[in-house]
């Protein structure tokens, strides 16, 4: 049976020298024509988007047998629709979600997988060579703090809104990593025993390709009931600009 890997187009320079390896452009040219050899395994990679990749799919149903193409790992594509989990990450728009939904596997662990998609923010602008940029592997670890908070540790306190502040981001980067299925393994290493009014925790999130570890990104983390941070910050920000116009002023005023 033959397998093929599909990547998003922003990482064409992935895809070039590697056979096997295509694509959504260039399979969705394939669907179109020739349709894929009979029994063929498809593997998503990163920068696939949720909407084109169904739509490729229904192009190769009416080419291909049915039951003659799997997609064996859809279920990293699935979570980029679920509104609940787009809210659980603090995203406003879907394809800026950066992770599938975490799943709890300890008593202080999580698992998800990495799930970029073209079209998110952090792709949008910055591509270089092969491989995955540094900061996307942040702001997943950053999201899977978030929807893990929401989700698990707070989720008891669902009639309030919390507000999360970021004390401290310590990332190891241990080698490149590359558009291909990405396990996330996030563990809570420091937690309070009372959640209730607020919560202060430190988060592990570690990033393995092919079972090898690529980059660990260490998160100190508090969160707040929004209700009581947006007063203070919001004298904060009255005291900032203030401190602002003073100083405008006072190299106005010199001569």
């Amino acid at each position: 049976m033959k397998s093929i890997l599909v990547v998003g187009d922003k990482f064409e320079r992935f895809s070039a020298d590697k056979d096997n390896v295509m694509t959504v452009s260039e399979l969705t040219q394939r669907a179109w024509q020739d349709g894929l050899p009979r029994e063929c395994d498809i593997w998503l990679g990163q920068g696939i988007e949720h909407d084109r990749l169904f739509g490729v799919l229904g192009a190769l149903e009416k080419r291909n047998p049915r039951d003659s193409i799997r997609v064996g790992n859809l279920q990293h594509m699935l979570d980029q629709a679920d509104p609940m989990h787009q809210a659980s990450v603090h995203k406003a728009r879907r394809e800026n979600v950066l992770i599938t939904c975490p799943q709890k596997t300890g008593d202080q662990t999580f698992e998800a997988w990495l799930s970029l998609q073209d079209s998110g923010e952090l792709l949008g602008d910055h591509v270089t060579g092969q491989h995955v940029q540094g900061m996307l592997l942040i702001e997943a670890a950053r999201q899977m703090m978030l929807a893990v908070s929401e989700l698990y540790l707070l989720g008891r306190n669902a009639d309030t809104r919390f507000y999360f502040v970021l004390n401290s981001v310590n990332t190891d980067y241990l080698q490149f990593a590359f558009p291909i299925p990405t396990r996330i393994l996030h563990e809570i290493v420091s937690l309070p025993s009372d959640t209730s009014k607020q919560l202060k925790a430190t988060s592990r999130t570690s990033f393995y390709q092919n079972d090898v570890l690529t980059a660990c990104v260490e998160i100190v983390y508090s969160a707040y009931p929004e209700a009581r941070i947006s007063d203070k910050e919001a004298k904060l920000a009255n005291e900032a600009y203030a401190k602002h116009i003073n100083i405008l002023g006072g190299i106005t005023a010199s001569p």
